[in-house]
């Protein structure tokens, strides 16, 4: 059986997104083992090892503890000489290609292990971001990229690009934070996740409540509300008392208990984040607003389908690759022009409201 050490450090959406390609791999090609290298997050466990531990046979994670004893170049060394006790490699795949991948990628061809990089096309990345004469064109999706470089390193795999509904049980804890009536048990549930790291990313609050609200009203369905422990979980919960039929599961929940939740859901609204990404993982359909950010750059959920992306094209947009940047007008209008009835309209159609 042959050993691929593949490495993606972070971040978790981008993680998340390689998980179908290497559950596809691995399906096509069943003589093949996996070490997969990612950041550790903590939690009850780190999210890259329940995703990948769980749900994949032939996969062993190794964690990477970069603000801790991996951190700097002496912490990847003392990475790079743990992770080869895990060997003998037949190749090194590098999903990730920044900084601490190149120099771990230096050490296993020293070692003589083939080694295989993503080619992100970093001037196609430019030319759609920059403010003038933009090269607005579709990039290759990222989970192909993922897939060149398994092609790269000899093996074939051909991508479905379709979303795979995997139903994870509940557990008594989860039902108990749910605490669901029997008549609420009946509707189907969507998933409302109104933050992302970025103000480019994130749809103005009052205008993403103004639209939840409306769901809500319809009175057809349960309400699901998503987010992190602290002010998002706080703000979430002002919304449910102005909400019937909603449940807070932020800051409730472990990691692996979302995603659970996440694969009875209907419908996953989210912004440009990681939770579209898990909703991939577990085949829940996403309705995605985007602002800084576009799909052009090729980091639509695996599976998902444009029908369900909710934008507004300007000419300044995208600004951003991964939403970073300030906006440079300072009035962030890709996500103002929004209309909170055309979230509505996008998430009824696909929740079939």
């Amino acid at each position: 059986m042959k050993h691929l050490l593949v490495m993606r450090l972070s971040a978790f959406g981008d993680v998340a997104m390689s998980v179908p390609v290497v559950r596809e791999f691995l399906e096509q090609n069943p003589e093949v083992h996996i070490t997969f290298v990612s950041v550790a997050i903590t939690d009850d466990l780190p999210p890259t090892q329940f995703i990948f531990v769980e749900s994949l046979e032939r996969v062993e994670f190794f964690p990477a503890y970069l603000r801790e004893q991996h951190k700097g170049l002496k912490g990847l060394c003392c990475l790079y000489r743990q992770v080869m006790r895990q060997g003998p490699y037949d190749a090194v795949l590098d999903l990730h290609s920044v900084i601490r991948t190149h120099f771990l990628r230096m050490l296993f061809h020293l070692q003589r292990i083939p080694v295989y990089k993503i080619h992100k096309d970093r001037r196609a990345r430019k030319a759609l971001t920059r403010r003038e004469d933009k090269v607005k064109r579709m990039m290759r999706p990222m989970p192909e990229r993922y897939a060149d470089v398994f092609r790269q390193a000899g093996f074939s795999l051909t991508l479905s690009n379709r979303l795979r509904k995997t139903l994870r049980p509940l557990s008594a804890h989860t039902l108990e934070v749910l605490d669901l009536p029997e008549a609420s048990q009946t509707k189907p549930w969507i998933g409302i996740a109104p933050f992302a790291r970025y103000t480019g990313k994130t749809y103005p609050p009052q205008k993403m409540f103004a639209a939840v609200k409306k769901i809500a009203a319809q009175g057809n369905c349960l309400l699901l509300l998503f987010g992190a422990k602290g002010h998002e979980q706080t703000e979430l919960e002002r919304w449910k008392e102005l909400l019937p039929d909603a449940r807070v599961v932020a800051g409730k929940l472990s990691l692996s208990e979302e995603l659970d939740v996440i694969s009875h859901l209907k419908v996953m609204v989210s912004m440009d984040s990681a939770n579209m990404h898990l909703a991939s993982l577990v085949g829940t359909r996403a309705v995605s607003v985007w602002g800084a950010t576009h799909p052009f750059a090729g980091f639509l959920g695996y599976g998902q389908t444009p029908c369900d992306v909710v934008e507004v094209e300007m000419d300044c947009r995208p600004c951003s690759i991964f939403g970073s940047k300030p906006c440079f007008k300072s009035t962030y209008e890709c996500m103002h022009a929004i209309a909170p009835e055309t979230l509505v309209q996008t998430v009824e159609q696909a929740a079939d409201l």
